[in-house]
């Protein structure tokens, strides 16, 4: 298995770098250095990105400090994530910005909400995320987890910013609020947007419990369960209190079967994961320099009158 797995992720490492090349070719120079300096760097490297997603006011920060044992994210309603946050092991709390023209810039990280929330002095479009590290177990074996704004923003390009990275998900973690379970808008978008290309590597989480009775929660899971089975087989989904977990209450938060639910799927499934998932970016890319070429070879068969008309 280890050595299938090893010729399987130089194959797609081959096809990746001449991807790039083609790229290069063709004057593709952003397409060059996303797939030399992000996509080939991540399967090398075996980085697994597990990305947070959620609606607006649904608590994905107070979820992502639990998941990392403390209150790291800026969290409340107030302070509303505006940017790709990475948050990845360090041996030590802090953080950089990474901009959109390849530069950095090392941030104190007791300063974060000032760079990645709504109300954030520094938050810019220039931003294109925001790196924090940190000695947390679940982020130790080259875990990046991703917190994302919120989707169906009404700010389209806050939307589109979270849009725009959900191919790059090895695992998505879909945050529900068990105080008004799956409107419509989430149907909708769980639909039109996760289970194209998620549907194996799809996580729910049931959050909020904490602030309806036992009888309401049963509801609420029950409601979740049915309406995912449609679209979903066999969903995976949890029930828990983020806020309950960073407060101290382990035992009773919900938090426990979801990491070990995550620490089984990272130890089984990760390899296949990141192969499937590499090799379908190549196949996407693929498909778009097709695109490309044909219309660049569209373009040098068209005789002078016709090249006349079209200017």
């Amino acid at each position: 298995m280890l050595e299938h797995f090893q010729q399987r992720k130089e194959q797609v490492t081959a096809a990746l770098t001449r991807l790039a090349e083609i790229a290069d070719d063709l004057g593709m120079a952003s397409l060059r250095v996303d797939i030399e300096g992000a996509r080939l760097p991540k399967l090398a490297e075996g980085r697994f990105n597990l990305v947070i997603l959620g609606e607006f006011n649904h608590g994905k920060s107070t979820f992502v400090n639990a998941l990392l044992g403390e209150e790291l994210v800026p969290m409340g309603i107030t302070p509303t994530t505006a940017t790709i946050n990475h948050i990845v092991h360090g041996e030590a709390a802090k953080a950089r910005v990474v901009l959109r023209d390849g530069g950095t810039k090392e941030i104190p990280a007791a300063q974060l909400a000032e760079y990645v929330t709504l109300e954030g002095e520094h938050v810019s479009e220039e931003i294109r995320f925001v790196e924090l590290s940190y000695p947390a177990e679940l982020l130790r074996d080259r875990i990046t987890l991703v917190d994302t704004p919120g989707v169906n923003d009404i700010n389209q390009a806050r939307a589109e910013v979270t849009y725009s990275y959900i191919p790059r998900a090895d695992a998505v973690i879909f945050l529900l609020d068990s105080t008004q379970v799956l409107k419509q808008s989430e149907r909708t978008f769980i639909q039109r947007r996760l289970l194209k290309r998620n549907r194996d590597k799809l996580i729910f989480v049931l959050g909020k419990v904490d602030l309806i009775d036992a009888d309401e929660q049963a509801q609420a899971l029950a409601f979740a369960e049915e309406h995912l089975a449609a679209v979903l087989p066999d969903p995976q989904i949890f029930a828990l209190s983020a806020r309950k977990h960073l407060e101290g209450d382990k035992e009773s938060s919900g938090m426990a079967p979801l990491l070990a639910h995550l620490q089984r799927f990272l130890h089984e499934e990760r390899g296949r994961v990141l192969l499937d998932n590499a090799a379908n970016d190549a196949k996407r890319t693929i498909a778009y320099l097709q695109s490309s070429i044909g219309i660049k070879r569209g373009s040098l068969e068209l005789t002078l009158e016709e090249l006349d008309q079209r200017v």
